[in-house]
């Protein structure tokens, strides 16, 4: 079956023609010139093509922002959160702070249930701890789970006493023929939906990307719903290590901000030892800014040390002979990663305490 792009360039960048005008996803999309769904050439094809869209868009409830519930549980956040994954702790050793947990890890086979499951907590000696669910794994895994998630799920991140559920974001999950965020914003939108429709205290995460069509997406999405103040975003590992990119996207943010006319804070997800980075979001949002991350804790497992330079910034000490891998030395780490903190934000932590 031939195929065509959608989009053609005419003449220079910024100048586009094409099919777009059936397409579901027109209004919001920031038609970027590498990342373009190809249609068919025959007729016949042509038709079923725009009726897979409007089908696949139909799915997730459209991808145009809209209102949803309003907010009846306020997520209660941490200063710093740090994330436990599929890794065994020893049921004597006391979990010392906020735990994070990745949904998928506690979820189980989503055949049976989408349910979060009670012994993996009760496992790991976290069932009395203050904890976070963040919902982060691979698109497979993901698309798969925001198909199936159910009643069983929210009713058990109640009963647990999560006290944050940040949402799923999505790069580019399979048979997407948009490579691009809005699809993806429009699956976090419905899990959002879903989680507020039942009480639970939802965290929307995003990327936010260069295109205007995506901030004002952001922007109107922050309007519909005027009750959510709290927006989770993060930086893959290459974009986390760009400090350029990273500044750039805060300001970004810090615009939309602006526009949408009320404070916001900011869950930064992957992002706890770039002291420069937590420092440039404090900046715009002072006061307001949460950090969720694996860092930590996993390399405190596999033996590395963090600590702290004569310049207050922070460094890994892998394999530190004189560190002994486990939960005394992530213990040690969790408290140089607050001390650096504390010494370059003083007021980091100050009325941030979370309640079990």
């Amino acid at each position: 079956m031939k195929k065509q792009r959608a989009l053609d360039l005419v003449g220079s960048p910024s100048l586009f023609q094409g099919q777009c005008s059936p397409c579901p996803r027109e209004c919001w999309c920031a038609k970027s010139w590498d990342q373009l769904c190809e249609i068919p050439i025959e007729p016949g094809h042509e038709v079923c093509y725009w009726a897979l869209q409007s089908e696949k868009v139909g799915r997730v409830g459209g991808v145009a922002p809209r209102p949803l519930p309003p907010v009846m549980t306020r997520p209660r956040l941490p200063a710093v959160t740090h994330i436990l994954g599929r890794e065994k702790i020893d049921l004597a050793e006391h979990w010392p702070t906020a735990v994070g947990v990745y949904a998928r890890n506690a979820v189980g086979d989503q055949r049976l249930s989408c349910e979060i499951r009670r012994e993996y907590l009760a496992s790991r000696g976290i069932l009395g701890v203050p904890k976070v669910l963040v919902v982060s794994a691979e698109d497979v895994w993901l698309n798969r789970f925001t198909q199936r998630v159910g009643t069983p799920f929210a009713r058990s991140v109640g009963q647990l006493g999560f006290s944050a559920l940040i949402g799923p974001n999505l790069s580019a999950y399979p048979h997407s023929e948009h490579r691009v965020w809005l699809d993806n914003r429009a699956v976090g939108q419905r899990f959002t939906e879903f989680a507020l429709s039942n009480g639970l205290p939802a965290i929307f995460h995003t990327y936010l990307e260069d295109s205007r069509v995506h901030q004002d997406w952001l922007v109107e999405y922050l309007r519909l719903n005027p009750t959510q103040d709290c927006l989770a975003t993060g930086f893959d590992c290459m974009g986390g290590n760009n400090r350029r990119f990273v500044r750039r996207r805060i300001r970004l943010l810090e615009r939309v901000q602006e526009r949408a006319g009320r404070p916001l804070r900011i869950v930064l997800h992957n992002m706890l030892t770039r002291l420069w980075a937590v420092g440039a979001a404090w900046q715009a949002f002072p006061g307001r800014i949460h950090l969720v991350g694996r860092s930590v804790l996993l390399r405190s497992l596999k033996g590395s040390s963090l600590q702290i330079n004569r310049d207050g910034g922070l460094q890994w000490v892998a394999a530190d002979p004189s560190s002994q891998p486990g939960m005394r030395l992530f213990r040690a780490n969790a408290r140089r990663l607050d001390e650096a903190i504390l010494g370059a934000l003083p007021d980091f932590f100050l009325g941030r305490v979370i309640q079990s």
